[in-house]
């Protein structure tokens, strides 16, 4: 079942949105990853970068835990809870 919009979608709407995305697909994205510190605890489990990209005039940043031996997978942000993998 697909979720109903509370809303009626403006007009415009797929005119804007695919307007937004031909002007992101001529920028270049200019990605830039930076490691980053972690835990002595951690530096044999995972691997943490500051990843920067350019986003139509503004820099989007974020950071990629990404585990060394690629046995598991973790997003971030990790909500703390019972069954949030153990490193």
């Amino acid at each position: 079942m697909l979720a109903q919009a509370r809303h009626q979608l403006p007009d415009d709407f797929d005119e804007f949105w695919t307007s937004r995305k031909n002007e992101l697909a001529g920028i270049s994205m200019n990605p830039k990853l930076t490691p980053v510190d972690i835990p002595e605890s951690m530096k044999d489990k995972i691997e943490c970068f500051d990843v920067q990209i350019n986003c139509a005039g503004v820099t989007a940043d974020a950071r990629l835990w990404e585990p060394d031996d690629n046995a598991v997978h973790i997003t971030w942000p990790l909500p703390p809870s019972s069954d949030s993998p153990t490193l």
